[in-house]
């Protein structure tokens, strides 16, 4: 990592307790320290003078910092005008310099890795990973509409509003090269989650009413963030186009705060960069392209599509035989008319990384890896698909998890039922499990095939003329009967009669209708005819009964 002037100064007040800093110097460090040589070429170099030496214009010390171990030394260079860092501290000479190295070597190991992650398209996260594991800085990241795309551990404690975030500075606890620092947590399966409405609700309020909104919004510079928080924000560009922000904690004084604005600039440069190889926040384009590929081949059907599919998902990253579901997605009761699917894609694929949109005829579909929640709150794709699809206005109906692709077939069919059945029964809701609806879909493809007096059991139509003759309620009794699992005492409770009161009509019933409820295939087919009855009666019902 090529360190600057600030950033020196704060990696050496973590080591030693009184240091100053003056005239600090914001070009790029390219070099290890070197000693102090009024005969060499100083320029842009960590330069580590004695109590000696004295510091003077005219040296070759353009860009450079001289870290100063006595106050005349110090002195004397800031008079000159030279970026100068004094160690007021009772520390050897040798200390200072085998400092000064061990930090180096453990931010050029920072630098690496954010450069392979790069170069090897590993994702947003494993940047904000090395910042975290190597920096011991938490970080966040969120997209040009203030949503949490991704964010490390301890992001958690800077927006709960507590100034104890976690200690920084060049090396980490566990020794001076930093390797067995912190794991960064991310991917949503942190124990520790930031609350996400300060991202997606109260900083867009705090932004919104700042008097400096849209200077902000076009910033590219780092700034701190409105509010109570001491969060500080460096926005992203790609091509001249806003895509992101980076928010990261300090501790509240301006020595921190100086080293995370530094360390946001640093960083904030390879976000650019890996957004414009992957172009979104979203999966990169090679494991869309590759999955997608294979997608298209299952639609189709061409010949061992699903084993490519199986292939494909393994190369991204996927387990070989995960918890997949397929979706379908819906927005066609915003009266939108337009066909906005490849849009809407889009928007799903950014808000649930590593999830694949694709068409099949005209409907949009999504593969998602039930094991691979996006970052925020949850913890199972079943709380986030709701969430996930309110906030793109669309209707989602899901499959039964699957883990051998040669099962995907069956499960566009699951989606699609699911979504067209849970539309009508429950048309307030976002999202639709085929497993809710299985068996009334079922029920209810019965009840349109065939007349209900053709297809039920005749004790039903039997005890319902019987009970619209005479008044009384034995179809309801037997119902309650069935539901509370043949327990008398339950079904009595239910239906506010005493036992044997229910113990006599379960007589008459029997004695009327001869059925049999020690046999299993008669409770089976009661048990369906009493659905498709409620079915029917229920699609029989005029508009607002009861």
């Amino acid at each position: 990592m090529k360190l600057d002037g600030t950033a020196v100064h704060y990696l050496l007040a973590q080591e030693f307790q009184d240091v100053e800093g003056r005239l600090l110097t914001r070009t790029a460090l390219y070099d290890y320290p070197t000693l102090y040589d009024e005969s060499a070429d100083m320029r842009g170099l960590v330069v580590l003078a004695p109590d000696f030496e004295r510091p003077h214009a005219g040296l070759q010390l353009e860009n450079a910092l001289v870290v100063c171990l006595g106050e005349e030394s110090a002195q004397s260079a800031w008079d000159a005008g030279i970026s100068a860092v004094l160690i007021r501290d009772d520390a050897s000479f040798q200390h200072v310099y085998n400092t000064m190295q061990r930090t180096f070597v453990h931010n050029e190991r920072f630098d690496a890795q954010l450069r392979a992650s790069v170069s090897m398209r590993a994702g947003f996260q494993s940047l904000l990973n090395a910042c975290l594991s190597m920096m011991e800085y938490p970080c966040a990241l969120i997209d040009e509409q203030f949503r949490l795309m991704c964010w490390t551990q301890g992001m958690d404690v800077a927006v709960g509003g507590s100034d104890e975030v976690a200690a920084v500075g060049g090396k980490g606890p566990a020794g001076a090269d930093g390797d067995d620092g912190p794991v960064a947590m991310g991917g949503g399966t942190a124990p520790a989650t930031p609350q996400t409405n300060l991202f997606e609700g109260d900083l867009v309020d705090m932004f919104m009413s700042s008097r400096g909104y849209r200077y902000m919004r076009a910033n590219r510079n780092v700034f701190a963030m409105p509010g109570p928080h001491n969060l500080m924000m460096k926005n992203v560009f790609s091509q001249g186009r806003l895509v992101g922000s980076l928010v990261m904690p300090h501790r509240g004084n301006k020595l921190s705060a100086r080293f995370v604005r530094f360390l946001l600039n640093y960083l904030s440069t390879f976000v650019s960069e890996m957004y414009g190889i992957i172009g979104s926040f979203g999966p990169s384009s090679f494991e869309s392209s590759l999955v997608k590929g294979a997608l298209e081949g299952v639609v189709a059907h061409r010949p061992a599509a699903y084993g490519a599919l199986q292939a494909a998902l393994v190369e991204c990253g996927h387990e070989a035989h995960g918890a997949y579901v397929v979706a379908r997605i819906d927005r066609s009761f915003t009266n939108d008319g337009s066909d906005e699917s490849d849009y809407i894609a889009q928007r799903f694929e950014l808000a649930w990384p590593h999830a694949y949109c694709f068409k099949d005829g005209a409907g949009l579909f999504m593969l998602v890896d039930t094991r691979r929640v996006p970052v925020g709150p949850w913890t199972d794709y079943r709380e986030a698909l709701p969430i996930v699809a309110r906030d793109n206005l669309a209707k989602v109906g899901i499959s039964r998890p699957f883990s051998h692709m040669a099962d995907i077939d069956s499960a566009l069919v699951q989606a699609s039922d699911a979504l067209a059945f849970g539309s009508d029964a429950d048309p307030t809701n976002w999202c639709y499990r085929f497993d809710d609806y299985a068996f009334s879909w079922l029920v209810d493809k019965t009840v349109g095939a065939d007349p209900i007096g053709a297809s039920c059991h005749p004790a039903v139509v039997q005890l319902e003329r019987f009970d619209g003759e005479h008044g009384t309620q034995l179809l309801d009794t037997l119902a309650a009967f069935m539901r509370c699992r043949y327990n008398a005492s339950a079904a009595a409770d239910e239906l506010f009669v005493a036992r044997s009161t229910l113990l006599n009509r379960l007589e008459r019933i029997g004695a009327l209708t001869g059925i049999d409820l020690g046999d299993f295939e008669e409770r089976l087919y009661l048990g369906m005819s009493l659905a498709m009855a409620n079915a029917l009666a229920a699609e029989n019902r005029p508009a607002g009964g009861r």
